[in-house]
């Protein structure tokens, strides 16, 4: 069951049944295919059937095999930190109560830090 997201009212939760086709093979996969198209496009028309689209067909058969199959491998390579040097710079300045800082009539002060 899955919420129909392009419906208006999507967030009203109405759910739909979809069902799942696997195939071992892009044969079986087109046969199924071209059976279940002229069924789909009747069951729009008319509202025969449940059956109304078919989805992920335009995927290739090889790559949504891999998707299925695909396994993480992690390695746990534990690289050494280098020491840190650290330069940073702080740009202080005085302004006047609520306005923004001018370089006419406001002073700059500029701190170094090293760590």
């Amino acid at each position: 069951m899955k919420n129909k997201l392009y419906l208006p009212n999507h967030l009203a939760g109405i759910k739909r049944t979809f069902i799942r086709l696997r195939f071992h093979d892009i044969d079986h996969l087109m046969k199924a295919r071209k059976e279940l198209q002229p069924i789909v496009k009747r069951n729009i028309e008319q509202q025969i059937d449940g059956i109304i689209e078919l989805r992920e067909f335009d995927i290739p058969y090889h790559s949504r095999e891999t998707l299925h199959f695909l396994n993480i491998i992690r390695y746990d390579v534990r690289v050494e930190q280098p020491e840190l040097i650290i330069l940073a710079f702080d740009f202080e300045c005085t302004k006047m109560r609520l306005k923004f800082p001018t370089h006419a009539s406001d002073q700059i002060k500029l701190r170094q830090k090293n760590q």
